[in-house]
């Protein structure tokens, strides 16, 4: 895995864009971290990048640099209970899915996206599948590798 110092130059270099720290309050007070990133050739589209069961964000940079490439702001979050996130325990979508509708709030006010898509893979995938059940706000979702029952 590439260190976040690697990952800030790479971006800023192939794509103008600042990989920016970004947080906030899940519903049960849990602090949600993630990194956002806006390329100058910004498209006025954003990609919400979701990891899978014992990952975290840099899990998901690939993506980014996909969708960077390609002119999307993306947004990576730990999802509750990895990486920077706080959280006793992930719920497998009882909390995160309002966690999820949090970061889109989030993001419709950061980048004033015309349209926000959702990518997820493994946990990240059923994540996001059960998200945009209740959310209107996507415009797509992309899963990858979901699973459908705890087993």
């Amino acid at each position: 895995m590439r260190h976040e110092n690697e990952i800030h130059r790479e971006y800023k270099a192939r794509f103008g864009a600042d990989l920016e720290d970004a947080s906030i309050p899940a519903s049960d007070g849990a602090i949600l971290r993630a990194w956002y990133a806006q390329p100058s050739s910004y498209n006025g589209d954003s990609v919400l990048l979701l990891h899978g069961v014992g990952d975290n964000r840099e899990g998901m940079s690939g993506y980014a640099e996909l969708f960077l490439g390609k002119g999307y702001a993306v947004l990576l979050p730990d999802s509750r209970a990895h990486g920077e996130s706080g959280g006793s325990i992930a719920t497998f979508g009882l909390r995160e899915s309002d966690d999820i509708h949090r970061w889109i709030e989030w993001i419709g006010v950061r980048s004033r996206a015309t349209c926000i898509y959702g990518f997820g893979e493994s946990m990240g995938a059923a994540l996001v599948l059960q998200a945009a059940h209740a959310e209107n706000d996507f415009c797509a979702v992309v899963a990858e590798s979901p699973f459908s029952t705890f087993r």
